[in-house]
């Protein structure tokens, strides 16, 4: 399981750099294609996941 940020273009966030300061586990950047999301958040291979630009309405399907 992990933790991270979904999101299509990553290189600019400071998220991973954060939370591993703050917090005792890793945390990953993880930019997905449009093609890549539905398989990504059916397989929940995750904790828990931050989501930015562009799929913050995409996910709303997918949770409970």
């Amino acid at each position: 399981m992990r933790y991270g940020l979904i999101g299509e273009k990553l290189g600019h966030s400071y998220s991973k750099i954060i939370h591993e300061m703050m917090a005792d586990y890793t945390y990953d950047l993880i930019p997905l294609s449009r093609e890549e999301l539905d398989l990504f958040m059916k397989k929940k291979d995750f904790t828990a996941i931050n989501v930015t630009i562009p799929y913050k309405q995409d996910v709303m399907p997918y949770l409970d």
